[in-house]
């Protein structure tokens, strides 16, 4: 069992804080999205139906928030396995 530890201290670079701390922030921030996405589905909803029934001004209300998931939930994990230290095969 040393053996693996004997690796891991050689192989072992610490994480730059400033790496760190963004994967923080980010991972912060997406758990505030998804919490305001859970306290306004209601009101999603009636945009929904509003926009069904005719009133087209919030057509682009699920388009943003998408997009905005995405970008920073994608930039979040991508922080999440720098720490981590994977990366990919080049």
């Amino acid at each position: 069992m040393h053996y693996v530890a004997d690796y891991y201290l050689k192989t072992y670079r610490p994480v730059p804080t400033p790496i760190l701390a963004t994967a923080i922030l980010l991972g912060l921030l997406s758990m505030v999205l998804y919490f305001m996405l859970f306290e306004t589905n209601d009101m999603l909803v009636e945009m929904a139906t509003m926009t069904r029934e005719g009133d087209k001004e919030f057509f682009s209300v699920p388009i943003v928030l998408a997009l905005l998931f995405s970008l920073v939930h994608g930039h979040f994990t991508g922080r999440f396995w720098d720490v981590l230290g994977l990366k990919h095969k080049t």
